[in-house]
């Protein structure tokens, strides 16, 4: 119970307080919800917008090489003026699509556990070495394994792959993946472009940034508009109740108290 001036603007004070939190905290928990949604809505939009760019750099590289003519190329040593010419107008198509990687690969067809290079194109600008023609190295994993199975069987046009846990030598990125098919239909071998994810992690980061920047923004706007609620009110009750105080304590000769 409040008795007293100064008992209600303090009752005031307290209960403005406990609205304050019993607004703010549902506020941060339906927020908390909203934006844990609207990252993973935002996450995939990216990365589904970043992997269609990658699998359309695929298909203009895919236009450079000559699948009936792969058997030539793995016989090149890459040293023929054909090859040469491909791999030269893949290595411009890599500089300028925003790929870290370009190359073309053969699986070991008996059990896609190993794959043989037989272009391979970098950024300039990266800090990575490409693979020699001819380099020959174990299949990054099972789920790899799969999908170079699914694209020399024709059980799918393309593939994705999606490194961003655990150990990656050329950290984390996308690989596009394609089956170059000859003239029979049947597939040659494998595209593939890379992209790093460093784009899609400053996007994401943005993004956080900004929702965190919103939710303060909005918490204080809320906790400004109480306070400034409040001080009007005890403002008012101030106003109201001093002259009336006054009045009373000059009738009963206490003035000198106040």
């Amino acid at each position: 119970m409040c008795i007293g001036v100064f008992s209600t603007i303090n009752c005031e004070f307290v209960a403005t307080v406990k609205s304050i939190f019993g607004i703010i905290v549902p506020l941060v928990l339906l927020s908390a919800i909203v934006s844990i949604i609207g990252y993973r809505t935002f996450t995939n939009a990216l990365l589904n917008q970043y992997a269609e760019g990658a699998f359309l750099t695929a298909q203009t590289a895919a236009e450079l090489v000559d699948a009936d003519r792969m058997d030539e190329y793995a016989a090149s040593n890459g040293t023929t003026p054909e090859y040469l010419e491909v791999l030269d107008r893949m290595d411009h198509l890599c500089n300028t699509s925003g790929s870290t990687f370009i190359y073309v690969i053969e699986p070991d067809r008996s059990d896609y556990g190993h794959i043989t290079f037989l272009f391979s194109t970098i950024d300039h600008d990266s800090h990575y070495t490409k693979y020699d023609f001819g380099f020959v190295r174990e299949t990054t994993n099972d789920e790899y394994r799969e999908k170079y199975r699914a694209l020399y069987e024709q059980e799918a046009d393309r593939e994705l792959g999606i490194r961003d846990k655990g150990y990656i030598e050329t950290d984390a990125h996308i690989t596009a993946m394609i089956g170059l098919k000859g003239s029979d239909g049947q597939v040659k071998g494998i595209l593939c472009v890379q992209r790093q994810m460093a784009v899609l992690t400053a996007e994401r980061n943005t993004f956080l940034n900004r929702v965190a920047l919103a939710l303060i923004a909005l918490m204080l706007l809320i906790i400004i508009t109480f306070v400034g609620s409040m001080l009007i009110a005890n403002d008012m009750a101030l106003l109201t109740f001093l002259p009336l105080g006054f009045f009373i304590m000059s009738c009963t000769g206490k003035q000198k108290l106040m």
